[in-house]
């Protein structure tokens, strides 16, 4: 899954052209679970904790790709929340090319197939 997220993270910088970065401080929260947006996130500085029904099940160091999973599913999955300053990107789906938004689909059902797994339920 590694592999993957880093051939999306190469691709998507690629996408950034005039795509000013954000920021967000600690606490604050970047993605909230079962919002309806679509926005992916290319975070490149920083870190971030996700969350399912309030139970930690990842910390992500950058670079991380969030937000992909509202690529397969219609509300968002998890809660993503900043445990160090982040700096990232928002990208909409609607400007990323076909081949990113399958690769984005890809690692968006590896990592649903890992939380299944796990126990974890959106």
């Amino acid at each position: 899954m590694e592999d993957l997220s880093n051939r999306i993270i190469e691709l998507m910088k690629l996408s950034l052209s005039g795509v000013d970065p954000e920021f967000l401080a600690k606490g604050e929260i970047l993605i909230e679970q079962g919002a309806e947006d679509k926005d992916i996130f290319l975070i490149i500085d920083g870190k971030v904790l996700v969350l399912i029904n309030d139970i930690p099940v990842a910390v992500l160091d950058s670079p991380a790709i969030v937000g992909e999973m509202s690529l397969i599913y219609e509300r968002r999955s998890a809660t993503v929340k900043v445990v160090d300053e982040i700096t990232f990107h928002r990208l909409k789906p609607n400007l990323l090319t076909a081949d990113v938004k399958n690769l984005l689909k890809e690692l968006a059902n590896l990592r649903n197939k890992s939380n299944t797994e796990k126990g974890y339920k959106k």
